[in-house]
């Protein structure tokens, strides 16, 4: 092999651009952070590298190749619990009680059962 020449490994694709294992190292981290806030969610979390390699084709022949690094790290999807909202007769507005978001039914401190200030 020529001297400076390095043959593209998995150990040496930081050689080629350090950004790819950074990128790589972040997605980690973000996953293994979502699994510590959320350990009830038991979907698994995806940290992915995907290398496109595409022949370079001249005069007939390949000598060459490119190379496309894609690193794509997926978490399940974030949600708040469920929250029931009342609906304004006129304005069609949603309303809620600060006091009490989770039972609209539930009057707050200050407010009438039908989304209106006493």
């Amino acid at each position: 092999m020529d001297r400076g020449i390095k043959e593209l490994t998995l150990s040496t694709i930081k050689d080629l651009d350090p950004r790819i294992e950074t990128v790589v190292s972040q997605d980690i981290k973000r996953a293994i952070r979502d699994c510590k806030e959320r350990p009830e969610e038991g979907k698994p979390r995806k940290v992915m590298l995907q290398i496109k390699i595409t022949p370079v084709f001249e005069d007939g022949m390949c000598d060459d190749v490119n190379f496309q690094f894609f690193v794509d790290g997926k978490n399940p999807v974030r949600r708040t619990r469920l929250y029931r909202c009342g609906v304004k007769k006129q304005s069609f507005m949603p309303f809620f009680s600060p006091d009490n978001p989770e039972d609209i039914s539930q009057p707050g401190f200050f407010q009438e059962p039908d989304g209106g200030s006493s």
